[in-house]
């Protein structure tokens, strides 16, 4: 009898674990609301959140601690905004000191683009740069080692080997063109350049992959001495001609690629709005660099996805689960997260989640090991231990 009633405890304790893991949970809420939320997590387990567009309290980045059971965000002091500054903050990243780093859009090039937050005097450093891009900072991502990244609006990656207070610009066209010279000028719109930078991730490998306007998804193994088109077949044959037969097309052709996520074994999951043109029903593919083979990925709703941006950011925990959030696009059915145990086959994820969960919301996963966090458009955030 005693057995009987210990197998049935242990039984509706395993249930009781099971139900609650698989559900996200409201985890703060009270956070100013407005479009594309943007979330980071830093290596002292700080969170950053901030808005790309808001009309109210412009220019600020909330901080909480994902340790903590009952989060209170509170409020950095304002960035100094730009005078010609456009939306608010569309890059949100961090360095090994647990800094937030915040890259905007500007129109006058003579005025700061990437800001540091200094933690002695607590103000926000405008960062140097030997070179200034057009428009600016629009994605930051930071390796293991310190090494922060960030891809600009119409210029260059831009590399920072200390914690973020000056940044060089590389030039991954250039460099992309001395090896590769079927990429540029004659791939896709016979530009010299590969445009924006819509991306950059970093998988596990310390591998750098940056996500282009033109070119597809491009990647570094020497952090950004040179580059490599993921799409090995490229120049198969004649290095000076694009192989339109490459099998790997699809990483080449994507056009605008606005997420890159990687599976525990480092495969390359990616979002581009170029890639009707292998009939595909979504801008979602998979790509096995050791195999060198690519393909649609599953689980979605047919057209979920019909434009690059609308998956912005694609994260994985510790144990390899992968989540995504996808805006929303004409007609879309089940707008919102999935999730991946092996970066093909997605299962569509909001349960529990009552905050807008809308086409305003993507773009603000962050992760801490196992624990995902997911901002509403309405100041809420959600979390799920995977």
């Amino acid at each position: 009898m005693r057995f009987c009633k210990l197998s049935l405890i242990l039984g509706l304790l395993v249930a009781s674990i099971t139900a609650k893991s698989q559900t996200w949970t409201l985890w703060a809420s009270g956070l100013p609301s407005g479009v594309y939320p943007r979330m980071v997590v830093s290596p002292n387990h700080d969170i950053f959140y901030t808005l790309l567009g808001t009309g109210v309290k412009l220019g600020t980045i909330y901080k909480a601690n994902t340790l903590d059971k009952n989060p209170n965000f509170s409020a950095l002091p304002v960035i100094p905004r730009p005078a010609s500054i456009q939306n608010n903050i569309v890059a949100l990243g961090f360095n090994n000191n647990n800094e937030p780093l915040a890259g905007i859009y500007r129109s006058n090039m003579s005025e700061p683009w990437l800001f540091r937050f200094n933690n002695q005097t607590q103000q926000w450093d405008t960062c140097k740069s030997d070179l200034v891009p057009t428009l600016g900072g629009h994605c930051i991502a930071t390796a293991a080692n310190g090494t922060i990244y960030v891809g600009a609006r119409w210029a260059y990656i831009y590399k920072s080997t200390d914690n973020g207070k000056t940044f060089k610009a590389i030039d991954e066209s250039k460099l992309l063109a001395q090896n590769y010279p079927c990429y540029f000028p004659t791939f896709l719109n016979k530009s010299v350049n590969d445009g924006a930078i819509f991306t950059v991730s970093i998988d596990r490998n310390s591998r750098v992959y940056a996500g282009t306007e033109t070119a597809g998804v491009i990647y570094s193994d020497d952090e950004g001495a040179s580059w490599h088109p993921a799409d090995l077949f490229a120049c198969k044959g004649n290095k000076n001609v694009y192989d339109t037969l490459s099998r790997m097309g699809p990483l080449a052709k994507s056009g605008n690629v606005a997420g890159i996520g990687f599976t525990k074994n480092n495969d390359v999951v990616w979002s581009g709005n170029d890639m009707w043109y292998f009939n595909w029903k979504n801008k979602l593919g998979f790509a096995n660099l050791k195999d060198s083979t690519v393909s649609e990925v599953v689980g979605l709703p047919d057209y979920l996805v019909q434009t690059g941006q609308q998956v912005s950011k694609i994260v994985t925990t510790a144990n390899g689960t992968m989540f995504l959030h996808s805006g929303s696009s004409t007609g879309a059915t089940k707008v919102g997260i999935y999730k991946s145990d092996d970066g093909i086959h997605w299962d569509y994820f909001n349960t529990g989640i009552t905050g807008k969960n809308d086409g305003q919301a993507q773009g603000s996963l962050a992760v801490d090991g196992n624990k995902v966090f997911m901002a509403t458009s309405d100041g809420q955030v959600w979390m799920y231990d995977a």
